[in-house]
């Protein structure tokens, strides 16, 4: 006869401390990655303020004669 007591086992992830933390530190890594984001977008959108937005919102005056 083999006695299995399962509480005793030690089986990765079984622990709710450890898949919380591991949850926690994903949950980290994607803010960290959407504040990087945010950051490229900010800079991305002022250079192209900078460089772009005047050549492109210069309407033509095509009644002029």
């Amino acid at each position: 006869m083999v006695e299995c007591d399962l509480a005793k086992v030690e089986v990765a992830g079984s622990n709710p401390v450890s898949r919380s933390n591991k949850i926690k530190d994903l949950a980290d890594k994607v803010k960290s990655f959407f504040y990087a984001l945010v950051v490229v977008a900010s800079v991305f959108a002022s250079v192209w303020r900078k460089n772009y937005s005047e050549k492109l919102c210069v309407i033509p005056n095509i009644f002029e004669t």
